[in-house]
């Protein structure tokens, strides 16, 4: 998920991001987080989410992090 223009997450949106991540390990998928924001970023940091979720500086380095998990 490319954050790169979301500049705000509340409970609600951070409850859908957790969605998509239950079902994608459902089907032994993943999410990656990519050019997360200084608010949602403390979104992240408040809640601890950032334990759940693999977050990327940028989308490059997300696709590369797959493509090494895929190896």
């Amino acid at each position: 998920m490319d954050f790169s223009e979301l500049e705000f997450i509340d409970s609600t949106g951070l409850g859908a991001v957790i969605s998509a991540f239950k079902h994608a390990s459902e089907v032994d998928g993943d999410v990656y987080i990519a050019n997360l924001q200084p608010k949602p970023r403390m979104v992240f940091d408040i809640t601890r989410a950032y334990r759940i979720f693999d977050v990327y500086e940028d989308v490059e380095t997300a696709l590369e992090a797959m493509q090494e998990k895929k190896k």
